[in-house]
C-alpha cells in the first residue's frame, strides 16, 4: 500500500508498505485513519497493489481483506479528520478467473489520443464515491 497525502501546498507526504499480512494491513489502516493531522491535508490518496479475487485483496499470509472494509475505514463516520477532504483509493488487483480483454490505444494526432476499452462482465472498470 502506498499512501500519499498533500498537506498545505503541493508538497506530498508518501508512505510505502510492502508485503503486508492482514494484521499488518489492519494496523496500518487503523493508524492512518486515526492520525490527528489528517485534517491538515488537501487530499488523501491510497494505492493498493495486490493479488485478489472478486471484492478482496490477498495479503501475504493468504488472508483476505475486503475492499469494502478498506473503503469504510476512510468514510466520515470512522475517520472524521478526512470529512470533506477529497479521497482517492486505488485498487490494482486480480479479480478472479475472468481476464480483461486487451486495451487498444489509437493515436489520431500529435496530442489527441482515443482509448478503447472493451468491457467484460466481472472485470468492468468502476469507481466509487466515498
Amino acid at each position: 500500500a502506498v499512501v500519499i497525502n498533500a498537506e498545505y501546498g503541493s508538497k506530498f507526504d508518501i508512505e510505502s508498505h510492502k508485503d503486508l499480512t492482514k494484521s499488518e494491513l489492519d494496523y496500518i489502516l487503523s493508524a492512518i485513519s486515526n492520525y490527528d493531522k489528517l485534517g491538515n491535508y488537501k487530499c488523501f490518496v491510497a494505492v493498493f497493489l495486490s493479488h485478489g479475487e472478486n471484492e478482496s485483496l490477498q495479503c501475504t499470509d493468504g488472508e483476505k481483506k475486503y475492499i469494502d472494509e478498506i473503503i469504510s475505514i476512510f468514510k466520515g463516520d470512522k475517520c472524521p479528520a478526512l470529512k470533506g477532504v477529497p479521497k482517492w483509493l486505488i485498487f490494482q488487483s486480480c479479480r478472479g478467473a475472468v481476464h480483461n480483454k486487451e486495451v487498444q490505444l489509437a493515436k489520431d494526432g500529435l496530442d489527441d489520443f482515443n482509448y478503447y476499452i472493451e468491457k467484460q462482465s466481472s472485470t468492468d472498470i468502476c469507481s466509487r464515491v466515498l
